[in-house]
C-alpha cells in the first residue's frame, strides 16, 4: 500500500508547524521563554529521562497530542488496520526528527550553521552533527514501519526531500536576515 499523498500532507504539516514554533520561540528553543507549565514529580522526571533530559512542558505534551491526532487523520477515512497504525505512528516518528531540524534550518537566531550541540543545550547526546533523539525518532519509525518496508522507506524519501528542500529554502531565504549578523 503506498501513502506517499499522505507522507507529503504529514511532512509539509511538519515544516508549517517548524515556521510557526520559530514564530512563537524566536531564538529560545524547547519553550525556554514560553508561559507554560513544566511538572516536576517522578513521572514527569521518568519522561525527561525518557526524552534525553529534556524538561517536560505543557506546551510539547499538548503540541505532540495534538500532532499524535493529526497522523491519525487519514486513517479516518478507512478501515483500522494494524499496517495503518504502524504508518500513523511511524509518521509521527518521523515528523519529530524532521521538523525540529526544520526549526532550524527556518530560524533565523540558528540555521544549519549554527546547528551544534554549544547553541543548541537542549539536545544533550550528539553524534557528530547530529542529536541523538533523532536517530532514535529514525530508528523507531524503522521498527514501526517494519513490517511494511517499503511503506516505511517511502515515507523516508518524501520526509527527507522535503527537508533538504526546507533546509535549501531556510538557508537561501535567511542569508541576509538581521539576527545571522549577530
Amino acid at each position: 500500500m503506498s501513502l506517499w499523498i499522505p507522507d507529503l500532507l504529514v511532512a509539509g504539516l511538519g515544516t508549517v508547524l517548524a515556521a510557526l514554533e520559530v514564530q512563537i520561540e524566536g531564538p529560545h528553543g524547547w519553550a525556554e521563554k514560553l508561559p507554560t507549565w513544566r511538572p516536576d514529580g517522578p513521572i514527569a522526571r521518568f519522561a525527561s529521562r525518557a526524552l534525553g533530559g529534556k524538561t517536560i512542558t505543557g506546551y510539547h505534551l499538548l503540541l505532540n497530542v495534538f500532532l499524535l491526532g493529526m497522523v491519525h487523520l487519514p486513517l479516518a477515512f478507512l478501515p483500522w488496520t494494524l499496517q495503518l497504525e504502524g504508518w500513523a505512528l511511524s509518521r509521527f516518528a518521523f515528523l519529530l526528527a524532521f521538523w525540529d531540524l526544520q526549526w532550524f534550518a527556518l530560524n533565523p537566531h540558528y540555521g544549519l550553521a549554527r546547528f551544534d550541540r554549544e547553541r543548541v543545550t537542549w539536545h544533550r547526546r550528539w553524534v557528530g552533527r547530529v542529536p541523538v533523539d533523532y536517530l532514535y525518532a529514525i530508528g523507531l519509525a524503522a521498527l514501526l514501519g517494519a513490517w511494511w518496508p517499503s511503506d516505511w522507506l517511502t515515507g523516508l524519501i518524501v520526509f527527507t526531500g522535503e527537508t533538504i528542500a526546507v533546509c535549501a529554502l531556510g538557508e537561501w531565504l535567511l542569508r541576509n536576515h538581521p539576527a545571522r549578523r549577530t
